[in-house]
């Protein structure tokens, strides 16, 4: 969620650190989820499984289509659902 808030937050406010701050956050939670096979490490139960999909669905629907997030959220939520 704090990935999407900069990155979203940012990009509104044509504030290019908190973009990049975002970006780079979302590319380490990317990468983190492709060494862990594809699953959410940290919070990967029953319990945290909404709020993932729901940031990941933000990543999606709300930063633009050359946003890393953008790019990769769908897929991590096809692995994560």
């Amino acid at each position: 969620m704090g990935a999407f808030m900069s990155g979203w937050t940012g990009r509104r406010l044509n504030d290019t650190n908190m973009t990049r701050t975002g970006e780079e956050f979302g590319k380490e939670i990317i990468d983190l989820f492709a060494e862990s096979s594809n699953t959410l490490s940290e919070f990967n139960s029953a319990t945290y499984t909404g709020v993932s999909l729901l940031a990941l669905s933000l990543w999606g629907k709300y930063l633009p289509s050359e946003s890393i997030m953008a790019q990769h959220g769908p897929t991590m939520i096809r692995y994560t659902w």
